[in-house]
């Protein structure tokens, strides 16, 4: 009867401790010396080994860290972002002219490809800032001094 009560007993406390790896959202990795990453589960993380490192990948992010240092990981439900903030700023695209209205004066508007490449850029002046972005079409980041934005051309 004692084996059949601390078999079932274990057997719920796994049960509970795998509910709460399935509810979460989240795999969080914590490394000695670095801050957090969290990889979320739904674009499936993968961790491998080289012969020196741990390396965990993602759609999102790659991290690898030396075998040497230990490293942790947590489920969470959430990500660690606490707040967002809002912006003022609007933007208008009219054919090839992007411009930007609600800015802090001396806010800087630049615009930037996926590989990384700064297209164009512009000093707001009275709250405003446009910028000619010529042929560049696709995906391309806006941004400003206090938020950026993805836009499609």
């Amino acid at each position: 009867m004692k084996k059949y009560l601390l078999k079932s007993l274990a057997f719920a406390a796994c049960a509970f401790l795998a509910s709460d790896a399935l509810a979460a959202n989240y795999v969080v990795v914590s490394a000695e010396g670095s801050d957090d990453v969290e990889f979320a589960i739904g674009n499936s993380p993968k961790v491998t080994f080289t012969a020196t490192d741990l390396v965990i990948a993602s759609a999102e992010a790659t991290v690898s860290y030396p075998l040497t240092t230990a490293v942790t990981f947590r489920f969470s439900d959430t990500s660690g972002i606490a707040d967002v903030a809002t912006t003022a700023a609007s933007f208008r695209l009219d054919g090839d002219m992007l411009t930007a209205s609600g800015l802090a004066a001396g806010d800087t508007l630049e615009v930037y490809d996926l590989r990384g490449m700064r297209l164009a850029a512009a000093a707001a002046i009275d709250g405003e800032a446009g910028v000619e972005i010529g042929a560049a079409s696709g995906i391309l980041i806006v941004k400003t001094n206090k938020t950026s934005f993805k836009i499609a051309k």
